[in-house]
């Protein structure tokens, strides 16, 4: 068995000899944002990537009328077209594996790759899961979550919220209880670390950005964007909606006064997102002036605080079929709390997948529903917001770049799997550089404000 030391090559060959492509070819996932919006290879990108898009229809008709006379011909007014640009941007996941660790799975490489893969993998997932977070809210106007500061009598999780803001005492499943005053809780967690709890606004909770993500830095930012406070995640609770960390929060003093973010996106350092390409309605997207062009405008249909239902989902797709010529099915993704309740309710319209048996048709983790569009599949998805419904045409979504998560960069021989200066270890480090963009907003819908403790829309 070779003996690791800084100059040898024993540690990066084996890697290179045991995953091969593997390392280079990643589809690992498993999250439904990553097959809506799956990587292409056919459009790469040097600096950024440009598009000329359809904003209007060739208006140059004549109608001629039901005479044999000689008409005249109108002139032509053509199609509307604009060439709209962006840039990718960079995410980076580094793990580091110990000497001892790799040595003594060198027996064999088979044994190398038993030892090995778990830490790849998890590497690998996590790596398309933060890029999955950034496919939806990246940009988005509240980050990955505003501060709860909710109206007093707004139903929570079998309660309410009473008067003055933020205010709301949660039970526990163990009997205790737990309270926050304008969104958060200070000194109440005995956890070690743990400093403070934030409550997430109603609809503004998703448990997929948050659980398994200890450690991760954390921002709360307010309503300008400028940070107030900030530190590690130690924990969540999925169940009631909150966050732990290590640092002591700041109160929320208005809805919309602060919203938490991943260390980076306080800057704007992530991929623009489908919930901020969905609802900029004004001003400059991809350098199409969306004020002067509607089919360059996506459909929000604002909820108002209700559950979604049958009713909201076809005035939505209503909306994409009058604004932007919605033909086609969707692909609609809502969090797992809104799938239950939606399922629950609604019969009249939704349709089984042929895989499930009669006595099976109650278990299922895709429903299809029948709008004026087709056949529409709705899929639960744990990083989608409690409060939001995307309603996607696929095929009018590009996620590309110059590198989809890899073990190599783009360009360079080189494998990102190095020896740790000064260390007994290696580090192995997963990279991408990747953007999405929507060649058709107006036939994108979101449903926003949706709150499935609520009374149906």
């Amino acid at each position: 068995m070779t003996a690791l030391n800084y100059s040898s090559e024993a540690g990066i060959g084996i890697f290179k000899r045991v995953y091969g492509d593997k390392l280079h070819d990643v589809t690992i996932s498993d999250s439904c944002i990553s097959d809506i919006f799956r990587f292409s290879k056919k459009e790469r990108v040097g600096d950024s990537y440009n598009e000329a898009f359809i904003l209007s229809e060739s208006s140059g008709v004549t109608f001629g009328g039901e005479g044999q006379e000689i008409i005249t011909i109108n002139d032509a007014i053509s199609m509307s077209s604009s060439p709209s640009k962006v840039k990718p941007s960079q995410i980076v996941i580094s793990d580091n594996m110990s000497w001892a660790f790799m040595s003594r799975s060198m027996e064999s490489d088979g044994a190398f790759y038993q030892g090995t893969k778990l830490l790849i993998e998890n590497n690998l997932k996590t790596h398309q899961r933060f890029a999955d977070i950034a496919k939806l809210y990246g940009r988005s106007v509240n980050k990955l979550g505003l501060v709860a500061y909710a109206p007093g009598g707004t139903p929570y999780r079998d309660t309410q919220f009473t008067a003055g803001g933020g205010n709301i005492v949660l039970p526990k499943p163990d009997g205790t209880s737990i309270t926050f005053t304008n969104g958060i809780n200070v000194g109440s967690d005995n956890t070690v670390g743990v400093k403070g709890s934030i409550l997430l606004q109603p609809g503004e909770y998703a448990a997929g950005i948050w659980v398994g993500k200890k450690g991760r830095i954390v921002k709360q930012l307010n309503s300008s964007n400028e940070v107030v406070a900030s530190g590690s995640l130690m924990g969540t609770d999925a169940s009631l909606g909150y966050i732990k960390v290590d640092f002591v929060p700041v109160a929320a003093t208005a809805i919309g006064s602060h919203k938490l973010c991943y260390n980076g996106w306080e800057e704007n350092r992530e991929m623009r997102g489908a919930h901020s390409i969905i609802t900029q309605q004004t001003g400059i997207s991809f350098d199409v002036d969306i004020s002067a062009n509607e089919l360059f405008r996506g459909n929000v249909l604002n909820l108002n605080g209700k559950a979604f239902s049958i009713k909201a989902l076809m005035r939505g797709v209503g909306y994409a079929v009058n604004g932007g010529g919605l033909r086609e099915p969707l692909q609609i993704v809502m969090n797992p709390n809104t799938f239950s309740s939606l399922t629950a309710s609604g019969t009249d319209a939704r349709v089984f997948d042929s895989s499930y048996s009669k006595e099976l048709s109650n278990g299922f983790d895709t429903v299809k529903f029948t709008a004026m569009n087709g056949l529409n599949s709705i899929t639960p998805c744990d990083i989608c917001k409690e409060g939001d419904v995307f309603g996607f045409l696929q095929d009018q979504w590009i996620c590309s770049g110059s590198q989809a998560p890899s073990f190599k960069v783009n360009g360079m021989g080189q494998d990102i799997i190095m020896p740790v200066p000064n260390q007994t270890a290696f580090t192995i480090r997963s990279y991408s550089d990747q953007y999405l963009f929507c060649r058709a907003p107006a036939k994108q819908i979101l449903w926003s404000n949706a709150n499935f403790e609520e009374v149906s829309y």
